[in-house]
């Protein structure tokens, strides 16, 4: 694992402030190699087997703190930053807002107004053209979240493929009060007139993804109906072609047969991703509204799938969607903000 260096933490040569981790049982720790001297990574693997090591020669590691007076004696270090704690607790699902609070550096107040997520294999690209979008962007604590600012509202992005991955951000962001969660993504259709390239807004979800019942979530599941309508018109507004589907969130994208996809087909249902149910179950949860919006790409009922060339106008309406659903999730993003003032 490689992970680049986290921005909270006070960045001074001093003991840690121990009365702010008190009642924690384990605290993740960030030291550097301090100029003349051995870089500590030998001490923090003579403590436990949970460490990482940065970019620049730095090291992660969980150190119990029973042991961290005698790990900070034995060791020169530049700096040691709390940069997230674990409570005496077994499982994160019963973790407090707190927990996050503290990993992330963010006091209740300071909580990103909303999260974007976004389902892709092409993680690296999707990410720079998004977080090149928005000023201030800075990487947390935990790798692949960002936080940037648009319109003077902070907005945090993770690129999460899949519902195990995208519950993940949605759990943290929206358990400390991160009002609207918004998916993108592509997806497959089982339209027999639906397009390449047109977008697709979600509205009622079968929950199938093997998470969202964990959250407390139905069979089915429901995206914010205003946020729908909002990004509708947006999208209506640069003449893309939209449609509220009755969606399924399916686990893989490889376990699927023809089959399965004509049984889907016959219960009604149009469009398929594998992220939406469960960030809307995960969003229900901690009072977030919800909103998908999904290119689509595949159209299954033609027999195309991701492994089929697409033709170039159909190429050219995909990218242009997936462009364009970014620019209409930060307005509807401001326009929440707005709402609320």
């Amino acid at each position: 694992m490689v992970l680049r260096p986290a921005t909270t933490g006070t960045g001074r040569d001093e003991h840690p402030d121990t009365q702010l981790v008190s009642n924690f049982r384990f605290a993740w720790l960030w030291t550097a190699p301090r100029a003349g001297h051995t870089n500590p990574r030998a001490a923090l693997a003579a403590q436990t087997p949970k460490s990482a090591t940065g970019h620049h020669g730095e090291t992660f590691a969980q150190v119990s703190l029973d042991g961290l007076d005698l790990f900070l004696s034995n060791c020169k270090y530049k700096y040691v930053r709390m940069v997230g704690a674990r409570q005496s607790r077994m499982a994160i699902l019963d973790y407090s807002d707190q927990t996050w609070r503290d990993a992330l550096g963010m006091p209740k107040g300071q909580e990103p107004a909303a999260l974007i997520l976004e389902g892709t294999w092409w993680r690296n690209a999707a990410t720079n053209a998004r977080l090149d979008r928005l000023d201030d962007v800075r990487e947390l604590a935990f790798p692949d979240m960002y936080a940037g600012s648009w319109q003077g509202q902070t907005i945090a992005y993770c690129c999460a493929y899949g519902a195990a991955r995208a519950v993940e951000p949605t759990h943290i962001f929206a358990q400390m009060g991160t009002r609207v969660v918004i998916q993108l993504g592509t997806c497959g259709s089982l339209d027999v007139d639906a397009m390449p390239g047109s977008v697709a807004l979600p509205q009622a979800c079968a929950a199938r993804d093997g998470i969202s019942q964990h959250y407390g979530g139905g069979d089915t599941v429901f995206t914010d109906p205003d946020l729908v309508g909002q990004a509708e018109i947006r999208l209506m507004d640069r003449d893309v072609k939209t449609a509220r589907t009755n969606h399924l969130t399916w686990p893989s994208l490889f376990a699927q047969s023809d089959e399965m996809c004509t049984n889907w087909a016959q219960e009604g249902l149009q469009t398929i991703d594998m992220e939406t149910s469960a960030v809307i179950a995960v969003g229900d949860t901690y009072g977030a509204k919800t909103l998908s919006m999904l290119t689509v790409w595949d159209v299954l009922r033609h027999g195309q799938t991701f492994m089929d060339p697409l033709e170039p106008e159909d190429d050219a309406r995909v990218r242009r969607s997936n462009e364009i659903i970014f620019d209409v999730a930060l307005e509807v993003i401001h326009a929440q903000g707005q709402s609320r003032h």
